[in-house]
């Protein structure tokens, strides 16, 4: 939820999936064009967290507990990760 956002998270470890993009990469030709953007991403991302199948992200156990994780894929407690295809997770 937005009211567990913290606004410095350096140094704390974090779990992270990644489901999806907004869009492809893109130049801009001025900075406001680019803040512009940014603030359509972001309200893009917001509407889409709220749909299927991001919004079952909201309760996956993976990025709720608190316990180390290794991923299949390899790493240690520190850091690891682990691959799975998109269709694995939208079925």
């Amino acid at each position: 939820s937005k009211s567990s956002i913290i606004p410095d998270f350096y140094g704390t470890p974090m779990r992270l999936q990644l489901v999806g993009f907004l869009r492809e990469e893109k130049k801009f030709d001025s900075f406001p064009e680019l803040i512009a953007q940014i603030n359509a991403d972001v309200q893009d991302a917001d509407t889409s967290l709220d749909c299927l199948p991001y919004r079952a992200c909201q309760n996956d156990p993976f990025l709720s507990s608190t316990k180390p994780w290794i991923g299949a894929s390899g790493g240690n407690e520190n850091a690891s990760w682990e691959t799975v295809p998109m269709e694995t997770f939208l079925s």
